[in-house]
């Protein structure tokens, strides 16, 4: 009953939104927070599956959030190397918005500090103070030591961004900072994904494999599928292509998906699969460009061809990453 609902709803408030008031800015964040919203509401509610006892409760180790982090950015390396081995991009030297490149700029630099404050999580029990100063929630002494080095990270992701893009006035940095905080890292970043994430891999999966984990792995990639469908025939930059490039664009969402669902079932936790999404998110147009904006990234060419949720990307996903994640979601189901 629960999955029937959220299929429902998680499915049919984004496709009304963006069939009858089309595909914006605001429509589209709004829309990609149902899944997750739906989720919620269940879990709190109906669902045999709480909220407290939902892999977004777990952790899950270290490890796994690293690997998370550092698979997107080795697969997207591996397609801007394809795409320039092949000819089918160049190097992009200028851009004619200079607000291109700082987003850019901007997006490689949040997903290099992102890699950075994973891997010093990871190594932070190893390190002289690590047990004196434990990271987590567990006391109020561990939440303080996480919370200043969260804080110290992403003030100073921001201070180089905005060296970098020429930005170089410290007092109005600081001063915008906390508005920074709250618009980008909360309502850009984790609502969103959340809102995504929450839905497919914080419910729907953990319902499904209770079920069998062919089910839980092939019904929540038609589901993630089907969310977003609409998108790859409404969006204004997708219009002009012929019909079968976004549908063949969307069947690249198996290897993204299979990945997840391998680290969800390998750590309990929505964590790692959110750390993916984020990465590939922030990586992805700054690489190849954006499908749904059409601004370019530091690579020059088709982004309908070169984009990791274009044609080479579908490539690669269907018969290399696809493959390889539900072989190994299979092995991890199984121990």
């Amino acid at each position: 009953m629960d999955i029937a609902l959220f299929l429902i709803f998680a499915l049919g408030v984004p496709w009304a939104t963006w069939l009858t008031l089309g595909v914006r800015s605001k429509t589209t964040a709004l829309a990609m927070m149902a899944p997750g919203g739906v989720a919620a509401i269940l879990m709190l509610t109906i669902s045999p599956l709480r909220l407290g006892h939902s892999p977004l409760a777990r952790f899950g180790p270290p490890e796994y959030a690293v690997i998370a982090w550092g698979v997107p950015v080795i697969w997207v390396a591996a397609l801007a190397g394809l795409n320039l081995l092949f000819h089918k991009a160049t190097p992009s030297r200028t851009f004619p918005d200079p607000k291109i490149r700082s987003e850019i700029v901007a997006k490689l630099i949040f997903a290099g500090a992102l890699g950075a404050l994973l891997a010093l999580i990871w190594l932070w029990p190893r390190l002289p103070w690590g047990k004196d100063l434990p990271l987590g929630l567990s006391s109020w002494q561990s939440l303080s030591v996480t919370v200043s080095l969260l804080t110290l990270f992403s003030l100073l992701t921001r201070l180089v961004t905005q060296a970098l893009v020429g930005e170089r006035a410290l007092g109005r940095t600081l001063a915008g900072y906390p508005r920074y905080l709250v618009t980008v890292l909360v309502l850009g970043v984790l609502l969103p994904l959340l809102g995504e994430e929450l839905g497919w891999r914080g419910f729907l999966f953990p319902r499904l494999v209770q079920y069998n984990v062919h089910l839980a792995l092939l019904g929540t990639m038609a589901a993630w599928w089907l969310f977003h469908g609409p998108l790859g025939y409404l969006t204004p930059t997708l219009r002009g292509l012929p019909r079968w490039i976004p549908a063949l664009g969307l069947l690249g969402i198996a290897g993204p998906s299979f990945f997840a669902g391998w680290l969800l079932l390998q750590t309990g936790s929505l964590w790692p699969p959110l750390i993916f999404h984020l990465t590939w998110n922030l990586l992805n147009p700054a690489m190849l460009g954006s499908l749904y904006t059409g601004k370019e990234g530091l690579l020059r060419g088709p982004i309908w061809l070169i984009n990791g949720e274009g044609v080479m990307g579908t490539i690669v996903s269907t018969t290399a990453i696809a493959p390889l994640f539900y072989w190994l979601a299979l092995q991890a189901a199984q121990n």
